[in-house]
């Protein structure tokens, strides 16, 4: 029962233009934690319905647990609608009422939780009483784990309750430049640099570390110790964006794990999410052999 890593949250279709590919925040997170060799427990809720059944086979072909999977006999496997603009950025459209909006606190739940030594979550599946109460009752649980609160905001999907309570039982923080800006005005906070918005919600929240993505720029990160670290980004070519972010948080994750500093950390989700950009969505493989050949053509470069 013991896994490292708890990932909770929604799993589903993208509909790409070019057809469906596996997605959902937490599982691209997980997959790429587990092709990099940690152990991780996912927890969602499918349909019993073609799609569903298609989905779990399809994660268990990758090598993502499934037990820890519901299927909901009344509402269906999730699906987004993605569009992608000419640089490769998605635009979602996130269909409602769906099977991991229910998913049900168990026992067996519980356990995990109280083992694991991160547990990963967002806000997208808090739109829904029932998964809300579950992911709350379960981050409660996890006193001696990391709670990486990987925010991915979409719209009509949050609200400032959720993102205050989410917030509030939170170890670390990762968001992007722009959620940044959209924080600043849901909690009525006095517009500032991204160190004034770290400094005032690791403060005001009893969050210990805050990452802040900025695309091609990087990465900076902050800590409650006082460290300040700024990591350049790779540059690759791009297929999509889709999942790079979730990709990041398994690399800066698979380091946290292993007592790395966090510039350490933070530079190998900046790999980890450069190379999830040059594939097609956000649970294409990555071979070990890309990592080490980014590295070698960046310390080539450097010379």
């Amino acid at each position: 029962m013991s896994q490292e890593v708890l990932a909770i949250g929604e799993v589903l279709w993208d509909l790409l233009p070019s057809g469906k590919v596996l997605g959902g925040a937490p599982c691209n997170f997980a997959y790429r934690l587990i092709e990099l060799g940690h152990s991780v427990a996912v927890v969602s809720r499918v349909g019993q319905d073609e799609l569903g059944t298609e989905l779990l086979s399809g994660l268990q072909k990758l090598g993502v647990p499934t037990e820890w999977m519901q299927r909901d006999p009344k509402n269906p496997t999730g699906v987004v609608e993605v569009e992608l603009n000419e640089e490769g950025n998605p635009r979602y459209t996130i269909i409602p009422g769906v099977a991991y909006d229910f998913i049900e606190y168990t026992k067996e739940l519980e356990e995990l939780a109280t083992r694991c030594r991160v547990i990963c979550f967002g806000t997208l599946v808090q739109r829904s009483p029932v998964t809300r109460d579950t992911l709350y009752r379960l981050l409660d649980k996890a006193t001696s784990a990391e709670r990486v609160l990987d925010i991915n905001l979409r719209k009509e999907c949050y609200n400032r309750e959720t993102v205050e309570e989410s917030l509030r039982r939170a170890t670390i923080l990762k968001l992007n430049r722009s959620e940044v800006t959209e924080l600043y005005r849901l909690l009525g906070l006095k517009e500032g640099s991204s160190r004034q918005f770290a400094e005032t919600v690791m403060a005001k929240y009893g969050i210990h570390t805050c990452l802040i993505t900025l695309g091609e720029e990087g990465v900076e990160a902050y800590n409650n110790k006082g460290e300040y670290v700024t990591v350049p980004a790779y540059k690759v070519s791009v297929v999509d964006s889709i999942g790079a972010g979730d990709s990041f948080t398994a690399g800066f994750v698979s380091k946290l794990l292993v007592g790395a500093s966090l510039e350490e950390c933070c530079r190998f989700g900046n790999i980890t999410g450069a190379l999830a950009a040059t594939k097609k969505g956000g649970m294409s493989p990555i071979g070990k052999n890309e990592i080490v050949s980014l590295l070698d053509n960046v310390s080539a470069c450097a010379c």
